[in-house]
């Protein structure tokens, strides 16, 4: 169970407990027991996905992610809310079946290829003074990658790139006289006449007979299917009192720092203000100052004429700096001033204000922090207790009233949820459960009439139990319920097939020259409404619809055509049809781009999902969830 791990892991510190906890639950627990079977399917514990012989590790992807996130100023978390981290892993498995098909076709990169690209993306970056290599240390150490991790992605995505250009490049030139033909095609406009007659002013339609709706209910019945609903009691245990009976006494507290001293030693460390600025011509101005005794933000603001570089006094670690300020700052004495150290961020001017030796945390300093954490595994552990009596008082046939006389339930009654967690009437019944919902519909759906589920934590660190109280099955709205609804969609579809064949009929009377057009609009008691410049591809005013639109545009020039619209139907005259004559040479090249674009696209698209057929992907849903998850609780 998590928290027996959180407490057996107390041996590797205390400050490591409850992180340890969450790494059993996100990458252990949940696969040891195989919960709900989410982690079937070839994937194992520790990969969120496996493209082929390919595994892409949670490890790897996050180092990915956060490589990717970390000038966006996103979380991991915000961005798995937003969707993003989804985006992401479907990148990386295109990733991973474009690599293992290069490698079988036997694509390899030379490594004067990935010398030159690497030269490439450096030579912009290069500022007076530097070498490409000083430039290629900084995107290192900005990205977290050491320079074999970063020539390997180099030398995949060039092998990678071969590849995808090699699908593109059937795509690469369209011709200016089609893109010319198919930009006149986009943009045609045309003029219209049009009487539109809505189904509503059809009058004196017959009442149905009994007979017409019952034979109408039969053939629809789909439609008034009322799925399996159940009765769920989620009965949840009551540890509100846990809290308040717990004693922790001092003995426990000194015994479990004794055992951890290691994990309340801080490292030598220095009190440090510094300076970060853009130029290296700012910062000896600034260094200079300082050096003279003018007081580090004077110096700034002397300098800038602000205070905006300046950041005053933080502590550090020796590791908690960047490589390239940890062997100056922790090298320097109290008072000194260090710099300009060039990083990512710029130019540092350092003052180190104090030098604070390494130290182990006196006991009374850290006594809460000790206290609070044992009070949370015992806790957690008297949870699980209560839980392992509840599974063991319902396996030996007692109810859940008769549970609650020996450990305090409380049941939340269920009415007619679906399966999909809303009532008939699609109001979300499991509201409190969000975070849980998937796992306990598809344990209530599993279970007999009667039946009790095993205890199960939830994402909050409820403990709840399900019982099965009825069991309501898939059947039909009686007749007699829908009767009136029923006769409402017989009147409005004899309405709409009354429309039309009379405006069919009011059509072949103009083709035969019986009847104008205006005659046709009085008889109906309507205005003929004359639209101008409707084009292909854009929504059309009202009365028109996308289907409206399709009918005109494939209908002749000066003919006349019936078509269906939103709420009724029309007969559209078709008055004029316009073409773009002069075309800008840019909206060639343009239109030229896009078809170009759209061709490569879906190349590349359809050449993915058939390496995704050849080689398989599986994703581990459920551990990318619970990675992002819990990282921030």
């Amino acid at each position: 169970m998590v928290m027996t791990s959180l407490r057996e892991g107390a041996s590797g510190g205390i400050t490591k407990i409850i992180l340890f906890g969450f790494l059993v639950l996100a990458t252990g627990g949940l696969v040891l027991t195989d919960v709900g079977g989410f982690f079937r399917g070839g994937v194992s514990s520790s990969d969120v996905a496996k493209a082929g012989e390919a595994k892409l590790s949670l490890q790897s992807f996050d180092r990915t992610v956060r490589r990717s996130l970390g000038n966006l100023g996103i979380t991991p978390q915000e961005a798995y809310q937003l969707g993003y981290i989804d985006e992401m892993l479907a990148a990386e498995i295109r990733n991973l079946l474009m690599r293992q098909e290069a490698q079988k076709l036997g694509i390899v990169v030379g490594d004067e290829r990935i010398a030159r690209q690497i030269s490439r993306m450096v030579e912009p970056l290069l500022q007076e003074g530097q070498s490409k290599q000083e430039i290629l240390d900084q995107i290192l150490m900005s990205q977290g990658m050491s320079e074999r991790d970063f020539v390997n992605a180099i030398a995949s995505e060039l092998s990678s790139s071969l590849l995808l250009n090699a699908v593109r490049a059937g795509f690469s030139d369209i011709s200016p006289v089609m893109a010319k033909d198919i930009y006149k095609y986009d943009n045609e406009k045309r003029n219209l006449e049009v009487i539109f007659v809505p189904h509503k002013d059809v009058k004196n339609i017959a009442e149905p007979t009994d007979e017409q709706l019952l034979q109408r209910y039969q053939v629809r019945q789909s439609a008034y299917k009322v799925p399996q609903r159940r009765d769920l009691v989620i009965g949840t245990i009551d540890t509100s009192t846990l809290e308040k009976t717990l004693e922790i006494t001092e003995e426990e507290m000194r015994a479990l720092y004794e055992q951890e001293i290691d994990a309340f030693q801080l490292p030598e460390q220095r009190s440090v203000a510094q300076a970060i600025l853009k130029s290296e011509e700012n910062a000896l101005a600034v260094l200079e100052k300082a050096k003279e005794g003018t007081a580090l933000q004077k110096a700034v603001r002397s300098v800038t004429g602000g205070t905006g570089p300046f950041r005053d006094t933080i502590d550090f670690q020796k590791e908690g700096l960047p490589e390239a300020l940890r062997e100056p700052v922790f090298s320097a004495n109290k008072d000194e001033i260090v710099g300009p150290l060039q990083t990512p961020l710029g130019y540092h001017v350092m003052k180190i204000v104090d030098i604070k030796a390494p130290r182990t945390r006196p006991y009374d300093e850290v006594k809460n922090q000790i206290k609070a954490e044992l009070n949370q595994i015992k806790i957690a552990d008297q949870q699980f207790e209560l839980a392992n009596s509840v599974d063991d008082l319902l396996a030996g046939g007692a109810t859940l009233a008769e549970v609650n006389e020996q450990v305090p339930i409380k049941e939340d009654l269920v009415l007619n949820i679906t399966s999909f967690g809303s009532d008939h009437d699609g109001k979300d019944l499991l509201s409190d459960y969000a975070e849980d919902r998937d796992a306990i519909l598809e344990l209530a759906f599993s279970l007999f009439e009667a039946e009790f589920s095993p205890v199960m934590e939830l994402s909050d660190g409820r403990m709840v139990v399900i019982e099965i109280d009825k069991i309501n099955e898939e059947s039909f709205i009686p007749f007699e319920d829908v009767k009136d609804e029923i006769a409402q969609g017989w009147k409005n579809d004899q309405r709409a097939s009354a429309n039309r064949t009379q405006l069919l009929a009011n059509l072949t009377n103009i083709e035969n020259g019986e009847r104008s057009f205006n005659d046709i609009a009085a008889s109906h008691g309507k205005k003929v409404q004359k639209l101008k410049n409707v084009k292909r591809g854009e929504e059309p005013a009202e009365p028109l619809d996308s289907l409206a639109l399709s009918n005109i545009f494939n209908a002749d020039p000066e003919s006349i055509i019936m078509s269906d619209t939103s709420d009724g139907a029309a007969l559209i005259k078709v008055t004029q049809v316009s073409l773009p004559e002069k075309i800008a040479p840019e909206d060639i090249e343009l239109t030229q781009e896009t078809l170009a674009r759209t061709a490569r696209n879906e190349a590349i698209s359809t050449y993915v999902q058939h390496l995704q057929n050849k080689y398989g992907v599986t994703i581990n849903q459920r551990l990318l969830d619970l990675a992002y998850r819990l990282e921030d609780q």
